[in-house]
């Protein structure tokens, strides 16, 4: 059938159609699947992200083998399909925040920038198995508090984040980034915001910016995000650090 690949592999191997040379009918030959795009031949949506792998390769330039080719939070399908926003850039809008927290978490529109909520993305580090902030980040930390404090009605959602690596355990960075959190809402209460404003949260890997590098960890991937919610003129003057 011309499609790249010997009959007898096609019949013993591969289980596909010796006859057909697009036995899903994706779109891609079952030879470009197997030996270029390690696609499955037999399945058109190999990462079940709701686009075939067709699509995903020659239409929209996603990766077929990632059901979230730009980290954002929504699968390429539901942002092709559903919220038109674009799969390769995970923050449509350029508002500030990734198109996937925009839908799932704050309920704004990811086609409109101006309706993001503030997002700051610390650049802190911690000591390993350890939530401690150190002196160094606390001017980070100002800063928020210092917006909270300007806007007495605005509220933050605190996440904590870690990176995935072979041996990582999921209940275990649960709580780790939880607790490095906790203690960034902790400090903000220290510094005046009232605690009922606040609310800290670990997702522990299941939220990464990229991928992840299972051997020797991603940096990127262990983060603290806060989204601010209430601080309309604060945004106004701010310019988003994850771009």
């Amino acid at each position: 059938d011309g499609d790249g690949l010997k009959d007898g592999e096609e019949v013993y191997k591969y289980k596909t159609d010796p006859l057909n040379p697009d036995t899903d009918g994706d779109g891609l030959k079952d030879g470009e699947e197997v030996l270029k795009y390690k696609t499955d031949p037999l399945d058109p949506d190999t990462d079940d992200d709701g686009l075939t792998d067709g699509d995903e390769v020659l239409k929209f330039k996603t990766d077929p083998l990632n059901p979230d080719s730009d980290f954002d939070l929504l699968s390429d399908g539901a942002e092709v399909l559903k919220y038109k926003t674009n799969p390769l850039d995970a923050d449509t809008d350029d508002g500030g925040v990734r198109d996937g927290h925009e839908v799932l978490y704050d309920h704004t529109d990811p086609l409109y920038g101006p309706d993001d909520v503030l997002f700051f993305e610390l650049k802190i580090t911690f000591d390993t198995d350890k939530s401690v902030i150190k002196p160094e980040f606390f001017p980070q930390l100002d800063r928020v508090a210092e917006v909270m404090l300007a806007n007495p009605k605005s509220t933050a959602i605190i996440e904590g984040h870690a990176d995935k690596r072979l041996k990582s355990s999921r209940k275990y960075n649960i709580e780790l980034s939880g607790s490095r959190a906790k203690a960034v809402r902790q400090y903000l209460i220290g510094k005046g915001i009232s605690g009922d404003r606040m609310q800290a949260i670990g997702y522990g890997f299941d939220h990464p910016k990229m991928q992840n590098d299972l051997v020797n960890g991603t940096l990127e991937n262990r983060r603290v995000e806060v989204y601010i919610d209430g601080a309309a003129a604060a945004k106004a003057n701010y310019v988003n650090p994850s771009k």
